[in-house]
């Protein structure tokens, strides 16, 4: 995932189990501990997660 992303941005998860799932960045990249937390929607209710594995993650341009 890009380092330019700001909280807000629309991301898309790419791997994993919550592949193709969109969301938002919820706090600032933390490049150091290479962690994102990512707001979703799943079964109408929102959940934040914690996705260690940045390269997960892809930034959507609208």
């Amino acid at each position: 995932m890009e380092n330019s992303a700001s909280k807000g941005a629309t991301i898309r998860v790419v791997s994993g189990p919550f592949s193709r799932s969109t969301g938002y960045l919820k706090d600032r990249i933390h490049t150091l501990m290479k962690k994102a937390t990512v707001g979703i929607t799943l079964f109408g209710k929102e959940s934040s997660w914690i996705w260690k594995l940045i390269k997960s993650l892809l930034r959507l341009r609208l």
